[in-house]
């Protein structure tokens, strides 16, 4: 167990001399005073021997709770070879080659394999092995000369550190000068033209965002077989193109087309040639015979191929790589030419892009606490309903205890800043959401993928984004909170067929209030009689008459409303705050001055059987009331078939004409929540076969994600990134370990830079 030998390594501060099987051979002299506490519970399952120091034989000690046994206690392992323990060792390589001996070979990051090569065949050892068996050798011993990660925990707390007195006022604060140039830099805010970082919908749609990650092979073995032919296509035409750069501006110099023509005959050769002493095995890729068998339809070209056989695949990518990089020099040049002969439209017309110019886009960042829409809004700490103090505003609720971006904003040391990346999967829902302000028929949007890839942190962003956009947005984040904890339920007193949820419906209440009050209050939204008869039918005469004594001085005569007196009033009594909710929701749904937003999480759970249960539903209170006739989901349950056997209700209204009029619903699955598998797959189907759905995929991170995430987790302090100086972010091969670990998933690779290695493993 080699993470086990690092660990204990980094909790002793000495490396082992070497490894035999199951023991870790040790430098006595190195662990004279460590503590048994530290080593003990990291080694439990080997045993320790120590090294004599500079003799044969070695010596006993009784070091580390008495487990650490002489050198000469090892059996029939014999002792060739040893290093002086003076010599600097690591994690040592081990070779068995014969079942009763081993090689040590010398320390550093890695044995070189100069110096392996040497040792193999300078051993008389080996004198009568053939080449092949002595190259296997060689190999062994450089497989077995890796150290690991080559990285160290800065957190380390030593034995000097326990000793001392110091409390957590000695320890060093945070600060962003301890942040690395490699992650400042690599750091980008996107800046709107109004200073905010949060981009409207319109501003979102033109942005150029790396691609996202892709599928792993075994979630979709036919989408990842064609991701990975497409990286073989754009690996060859990258080269291609640097191995014609030169060669094609010196053809661009000559004046005769014959010399010119013989050039670039000659120029398909020498790359095509070049290319396959480059690329290895892509050479020996060839079409099947049956692909060209099918295309054989009596074409000359076809016959020819037919009796020739398959032409190498390989060959075909160079050649159509390169074609394609002379069309675009060719449309560059007459470009040029054309600007030469009116030189007069210069100006009017904007330069063609270079074929050369082959930049990859950057990721972005959005801080949710820097936009416009929030300024003004109160970022004191605030208990969510699931209990967890956050420092956000009220308005926008973080998701999920469990889906990583609360421990994400909460466990950064940087409290001023909430960002979430900009990737393609949030720019798409956004794009479905901007369509939606133009349309007479709002979007549905269904947002899947994975557990941990980042839809929570995707809705986040569009809740965010909408309201930059001066939408009305409703954001119901903990959809499995809603199910469960709404305290009590009641029957509505004005719909049979309606049950409320007081306690949520004053959440939601506050919610719109702080988030929206001054754009409603600017749009003066009016419930009157005549033209809003089925909004005020949730309100009794007497609830009528409270918030005419409270917000109309008691005037009688007021028959009409403002939406802004009802959610106050909502917001602050508990008895009127249900009656109030929806009377706001059917007002907003019906109108078309403003686009009306619903961003809901964790949806599936509402397929589920309900835990809210009243004796008006079922006298013997059995049956759980379903959440379609819940005022809180009852409006919003729009996606899905609701009579699917887990979900067993009587729908009474119809999808179509229960949209809103202008806005969208956007919502997620969760996989972090006690949901059947049956359910979300029955769920999952009914979206697919549902043609006014529109379904976007979250993928994994890519590489590049993963490094600019890694970029502003040490930016705001996460985890073991906080003092680390960039040691992390400068290290490949600590990047390589957490792409590894965490499988480019987003929470998976928060814990890995947070929990230690043994618990950021599945």
């Amino acid at each position: 167990n080699w993470g086990m030998m690092i660990r204990w390594r980094n909790a002793i501060k000495t490396p082992p001399l070497c490894r035999v099987g199951g023991v870790i051979v040790c430098d006595e002299k190195k662990i004279e005073g460590v503590k048994s506490s530290v080593a003990v519970p990291l080694c439990r399952s080997f045993s320790l021997y120590s090294a004599g120091v500079g003799t044969s034989s070695g010596t006993s000690s009784s070091g580390i709770n008495g487990s650490v046994r002489s050198w000469s206690q090892l059996g029939s392992w014999t002792r060739r070879n040893l290093v002086s323990s003076n010599q600097d060792v690591d994690l040592l390589g081990l070779i068995d080659s014969d079942g009763d001996g081993f090689k040590i070979l010398p320390s550093s990051s890695q044995a070189s394999a100069v110096d392996v090569d040497n040792e193999v065949d300078n051993d008389p050892e080996y004198a009568n092995l053939s080449q092949f068996e002595r190259d296997r050798v060689k190999e062994k011993m450089k497989l077995l000369s890796q150290t690991g990660r080559l990285w160290s925990d800065p957190w380390e707390i030593t034995d000097e550190d326990w000793s001392t007195d110091w409390t957590w006022d000695d320890l060093e604060d945070w600060t962003e000068e301890l942040c690395s140039d490699t992650s400042r830099d690599r750091l980008t805010l996107f800046e709107g033209s109004n200073g905010a970082n949060i981009p409207t919908l319109k501003q979102i749609a033109s942005l150029k965002l790396p691609a996202e990650g892709v599928v792993h092979p075994s979630e979709n073995a036919k989408e990842y077989t064609a991701h990975r032919k497409k990286v073989v296509r754009k690996t060859i035409e990258k080269r291609v193109r640097e191995l014609a750069k030169a060669r094609v501006a010196h053809i661009l110099t000559l004046t005769d087309e014959h010399q010119k023509q013989d050039l670039i005959d000659e120029l398909f050769e020498s790359v095509e040639e070049q290319m396959r002493e480059e690329q290895g095995v892509l050479q020996v890729h060839r079409h099947p015979p049956a692909h060209f068998a099918q295309k054989n339809d009596g074409h000359p070209r076809n016959k020819q191929i037919g009796k020739k056989g398959p032409k190498p695949k390989f060959e075909i990518m160079v050649e159509k790589a390169l074609i394609k990089y002379l069309k675009e020099v060719n449309e560059q040049e007459q470009h040029k030419w054309n600007l030469a002969k009116h030189p007069k439209e210069e100006q009017e017309q904007q330069d063609t892009p270079s074929p050369d110019d082959q930049s990859e886009p950057i990721p972005l960042f959005m801080d949710v606490l820097q936009g416009e829409s929030y300024k003004g809004i109160a970022t004191t700490s605030t208990t969510t309903f699931e209990g967890v103090t956050t420092n956000h505003p009220a308005c926008l609720p973080v998701t999920g205890a469990g889906g990583g971006i609360v421990e994400e904003w909460e466990l950064s040391a940087k409290k001023d800043t909430n960002r979430i990346m900009l990737r393609k999967s949030i720019q798409k829902i956004a794009a479905l959401v901007h369509q939606a302000e133009a349309e007479d028929f709002a979007k549905r949007v269904f947002v899947t993928g994975r557990l941990g890839v980042g839809k929570s942190a995707a809705l986040t962003a569009v809740a965010a984004i909408a309201r930059e956009s001066n939408h009305i947005v409703l954001f119901m984040p903990f959809g499995d909170t809603y199910r469960k904890l709404g305290k009590y339920i009641e029957p509505s007193l004005t719909h049979p067929d309606l049950y409320d949820i007081p306690y949520l419906s004053q959440q939601f209440c506050q919610q719109l209030l702080e988030a929206h009050q001054t754009q409603l209050e600017s749009l003066n939204m009016m419930l009157s009689p005549e033209d809003h008869e089925a909004e005020l039918s949730y309100l009794t005469p007497e609830a009528q008459q409270t918030i005419i004594e409270n917000y109309y001085d008691g005037n009688t005569t007021i028959t009409s409303f403002n939406i802004v007196d009802l959610l106050k009033e909502g917001a602050q009594n508990m008895l009127l705050a249900a009656p109030c909710f929806n009377a706001v929701i059917s007002y907003l749904k019906q109108q078309t001055i403003i686009p009306f937003t619903v961003i809901m999480d964790e949806y599936n759970v509402y397929f589920e059987r309900g835990h809210y249960f009243h004796e008006d539903y079922d006298f013997h209170v059995t049956k759980p009331i379903p959440y379609d006739s819940i005022n809180i989901t009852k409006p919003f349950m729009l996606m899905g078939d609701p009579n699917n056997a887990n979900y067993a209700i009587n729908s009474t209204h119809d999808a179509n004409t229960s949209m809103m009029k202008r806005g969208s619903i956007v919502a997620g699955m969760t996989y972090n929540r006690s949901v059947a598998k049956r359910t979300n797959e029955n769920l999952l189907q009914a979206i697919i076969n549902d043609a006014n759905v529109n379904m976007v995929h979250v993928p994994r991170y890519s590489a590049l994600e993963v490094e600019h995430v890694l970029a502003n987790y040490e930016t705001i302090g996460v985890g073991k990134l906080r003092f680390d100086q960039g040691d992390t972010v400068d290290n490949q091969q600590e990047v390589e370990y957490l792409k590894m670990v965490s499988g480019r998933i987003g929470v998976k690779l928060l814990n890995a830079t947070i929990l230690p290695d043994w618990a950021s493993k599945d």
